[in-house]
């Protein structure tokens, strides 16, 4: 009798009225929990999938370990036409299949030999069928799957929910109920540990898996309210950036001298004047001598207009001036020394 009681207290033959009631009497033995169901829309909605048989619902809990909802679909399917065109394969046809053949899937190694172990126990008859299912309870169950290489307690506890719609499960050991509890019942970041969730859990009998569930949804509405304070922080820290670098600008000047644009033109010298500034001098000089003897010798010109007017009348220092800048003060010189040497020339004819 108690197995198909535990059949019927199962999610999947309840009313909406038996859920409303099941809902009231938690509430009534758990006020912190009462008011979370509250804030809960909708209320217990439990989704349930129906196995097709325990062998699958395991093989797919295999491959769904430790990986997203995504990436561990892409799998499955991969793993799934690794077989043709059925459904799922059979468990005569893993235990056919090298371990190449279904890595090359992306299962990896435990994952592989997991899946052999659970389609070789079935073959023997050590996992019951869908229907033996139902007549077990919640333990044997347990005991029964958790033979299998690769699958523990919570996967079993899994099957038991969302497979099997069973009612009184307590899956201690998962993350999010553990995160939920602390959210709801504690400063929201110890977690309890499994004995203590199991202790305090034991005042949601005979609806453990109801109060669980609520705990992953206690997650999910922490999550809605610190959603606005998380966009706050990251405004305010944005708006900082900027005043939190002029600061360090500020404080650093070398480091302005080290960014500034008077240090770039010295690594771009270093590249480029041998090539292109000094092939532009040569070319200019060549090609603009009229210009580059003007730019050169502005001195010199001024030279020369100086020493053509104000040293016309006394030449003291001839041989200090160059030949090519003063031609014309050494003719005129060149005529005074002549008028000099007949001079006395003549004065010598005189005497």
């Amino acid at each position: 009798m108690s197995k198909k009681q535990t059949k019927q207290v199962s999610l999947s033959s309840m009313s909406p009225a038996q859920i409303a009631d099941m809902l009231g009497e938690l509430s009534r033995k758990d006020a912190k929990l009462k008011s979370l169901i509250a804030q809960v829309d909708g209320g217990y909605a439990l989704t349930i999938k129906e196995a097709h048989s325990p062998f699958e619902a395991i093989a797919e809990s295999i491959i769904y370990q430790q990986l997203t909802g995504k990436a561990a679909a892409t799998i499955l399917g991969r793993f799934i036409a690794l077989f043709g065109k059925a459904p799922f394969p059979t468990p005569e046809q893993i235990v056919a299949t090298p371990d190449t053949v279904m890595r090359s899937a992306g299962l990896s190694g435990a994952k592989t030999v997991a899946l052999k172990d659970l389609a070789a126990k079935t073959i023997e008859g050590k996992i019951p069928s869908i229907s033996e299912v139902d007549q077990m309870s919640d333990e044997e169950i347990i005991k029964c799957l958790t033979a299998v290489k690769g699958v523990g307690t919570w996967t079993a506890h899994m099957f038991l929910m969302f497979r099997l719609g069973r009612l009184d499960v307590m899956p201690s050991g998962d993350y999010g109920v553990r995160k939920g509890f602390a959210i709801t019942y504690g400063d929201g970041v110890t977690l309890p540990s499994p004995t203590e969730l199991e202790t305090h859990a034991e005042r949601w009998r005979p609806y453990r898996s109801v109060g669980s569930w609520f705990m992953w949804r206690a997650i999910e509405i922490n999550k809605l309210f610190a959603v606005p304070e998380n966009k706050t922080v990251v405004k305010k820290i944005a708006k900082s950036k900027p005043e939190t670098k002029k600061s360090a600008e500020k404080n650093k000047p070398t480091d302005k001298k080290l960014s500034s644009k008077p240090a770039a033109p010295k690594a771009v010298g270093k590249k480029k004047p041998t090539v292109k500034p000094t092939a532009e001098r040569k070319t200019t000089s060549k090609t603009r001598s009229p210009t580059s003897t003007s730019a050169k010798k502005p001195a010199a010109d001024k030279r020369r207009s100086t020493a053509t007017s104000a040293k016309k009348p006394a030449p003291k220092k001839p041989s200090s001036v160059s030949t090519s800048a003063k031609k014309p003060a050494a003719k005129k010189l060149a005529g005074k020394s002549n008028v000099v040497k007949n001079g006395a020339g003549k004065k010598r004819a005189s005497s």
